[in-house]
């Protein structure tokens, strides 16, 4: 089977997860954010960070746009399994950013539109700004992070997979969200050098 044919397999974007793999996931997830504190999910979050640049800066820069047909991992649509390493970067940031908003909105108690998958997809597949966007995101999550005490922010705003979730569990998310793309980032890189 070609590259091309495979691709016709992919689902439609916002598909979303296998039902059993979804259920496996919320009481995954549920542990996780009972088990983390805040410190431990940002330290994780750091140390995934610091993963997926090497990944990265492994991978030649002629090859940052290529996308790559990759097996579907736990934790990602099939809708995203032709992604270059500069998308996965770019959807990183996009969702680092959106996080970071969403908590914001409910340390400020100010509403916050429904999140939608399908709209945190990356677009671009533009390197250079990738990494640009991606290396800001965290840090200023990090920033953010490290000055607020999440455990008084009371408000919970909807995940489109995970249900209602305080400011702990998108703060949980954010770290989970790393090492799920830093998974397709390592299976990117090594089929580039098949």
């Amino acid at each position: 089977m070609t590259l091309i044919e495979s691709t016709k397999t992919l689902d439609t974007t916002g598909s979303g997860l296998p039902a059993t793999e979804l259920w496996i996931a919320r009481v995954l997830f549920l542990l996780f954010r009972l088990k983390t504190s805040d410190s431990s999910a940002l330290s994780y979050f750091i140390a995934e960070h610091e993963k997926i640049l090497t990944t990265f800066e492994n991978i030649p820069g002629t090859k940052h746009t290529t996308r790559v047909l990759i097996g579907r991992i736990q934790g990602i649509e099939n809708s995203s399994r032709n992604w270059s390493a500069a998308l996965t970067l770019e959807h990183l940031a996009i969702v680092n950013t959106g996080i970071l908003h969403v908590i914001q909105s409910l340390e400020n108690k100010a509403p916050f539109p429904e999140i939608r998958i399908a709209d945190v997809k990356p677009k671009h597949n533009d390197s250079v700004k990738a990494l640009e966007e991606f290396t800001a995101s965290v840090r200023q999550y990090t920033d953010f992070i490290n000055n607020t005490n999440l455990a008084k922010i009371r408000l919970r705003h909807r995940h489109p997979w995970f249900g209602m979730l305080s400011a702990h569990g998108w703060h949980c998310l954010a770290a989970v969200h790393h090492t799920i793309h830093k998974n397709q980032l390592r299976l990117i890189a090594a089929r580039l050098k098949e």
